[in-house]
This record gives structure tokens, sequence and C-alpha cells, in this order.
């Protein structure tokens, strides 16, 4: 039984394919798949595809962490300005300020 997913392992690293992809498609863990895999060479344009495939996956993750930040900080801020705001409003002068 896991000699056929090895075999078929195999043909699709020699296809250049990823370790992600080959996991989608043969269920191991990805430790059993870099003892099976790692005296596989690839072409520089199969290593391109992965690398560029793994960096658009990381380019996108980065954006959304980055942009998890600025909506958490801007709660924060609206928060922070929804007491403070309560207090000015009790001052006369900020209210003929605002006039």
């Amino acid at each position: 039984m896991k000699l056929n997913e090895k075999i078929k392992a195999i043909r699709l690293r020699k296809l250049g394919k990823s370790y992600s992809e080959i996991r989608k498609k043969v269920k191991v863990s990805k430790g059993t798949l870099s003892l099976w895999l790692r005296d596989i060479k690839l072409t520089p344009e199969q290593e391109n595809r992965i690398y560029l495939k793994l960096r658009q996956k990381n380019t996108y993750r980065l954006a959304k962490m980055n942009q998890d930040k600025r909506i958490k900080r801007t709660k924060e801020i609206i928060e922070k300005a929804q007491k403070e705001i309560s207090l000015y409003l009790k001052n006369p002068l900020f209210l003929a300020g605002l006039m």
C-alpha cells in the first residue's frame, strides 16, 4: 500500500509538484514525503514555479496580518475617542469651540 503511494509521490515530484500539492493526492505526512523525495532534483523552472507560488501565498498572509493589525488599532482608537468625548461634551468651552 505505501509502495504505491511512494511511487505516486515520486512521479508527482518529478513533474515539479510541491509537497503541498503532492500531499493533496497522496495522504502521507510531510516528513514521510521528505524522506521519500529528498534525492529528487528539480529543474530550475520547477523550483522557480514552486518558489513563486510560495511567495504569493506568503505575500497574501502578510497583507492579511497587516490588515488585521490596522483594523484592531482603528477599533482601539475609536474606543478611546468614545471614552474621551463624554468628558469634552461636559465642558462648555469645548462646545463653544465647536460652534
